[in-house]
């Protein structure tokens, strides 16, 4: 379910630098967002988006397990997504409260399958950086049987939370990239 959905400018900064896919810190941002969460299957969690000035989107909610939940996301779609050749890394600079998050990618935003990564954060203002090569295939919550992702370049991107416990949870997502 869109909860929120901005379509935001093209930012000259990120055309200038190929290596930045989204920077939420600038004026612009070139890409639609919106959350889904468990309710899209009878589930009860909630989330909100904030863009703040010149700090970044903050996401934040609660997942609930009531009424068969458990999951939060926020996706980001734009066809003028690049991916240059030689990247090896996804990197996500954020400002993260300690939970585990799964960074999701889809070459087709109509595909079934997402490419994902599971990755822990510390807390406080932090990079995490996601080997493209491991990011494996997975559809509602199960590892398919199909080589992993491959680099191609990606249509939407996302951030989820799904760790199987009721729980509150706040990211202050700054930039996504390569590396």
């Amino acid at each position: 379910m869109y909860l929120l959905s901005l379509l935001l400018m093209l930012n000259p900064w990120i055309m200038e630098n190929p290596w930045l896919l989204v920077d939420f810190c600038s004026d612009n941002v070139a890409c639609e967002i919106y959350t889904v969460n468990d309710g899209v299957m009878g589930g009860l969690s909630r989330s909100k988006l904030n863009l703040i000035e010149k700090e970044g989107l903050l996401y934040t909610g609660h997942v609930s397990l009531d009424n068969n939940g458990g999951f939060s996301s926020v996706r980001f779609y734009s066809s003028e997504f690049e991916l240059p050749e030689n990247a090896q890394f996804f990197k996500i600079s954020v400002k993260a409260d300690g939970n585990t998050y799964q960074f999701r990618v889809k070459k087709n935003r109509r595909d079934f399958q997402s490419y994902v990564y599971n990755f822990d954060t510390r807390g406080g203002d932090e990079v995490i950086k996601i080997p493209i090569a491991e990011m494996y295939p997975s559809f509602r919550g199960r590892r398919l049987d199909m080589e992993n992702y491959g680099g191609q370049l990606p249509e939407e991107l996302g951030i989820l939370i799904g760790n199987k416990k009721e729980q509150d949870f706040e990211l202050l997502i700054k930039s996504i990239g390569f590396e």
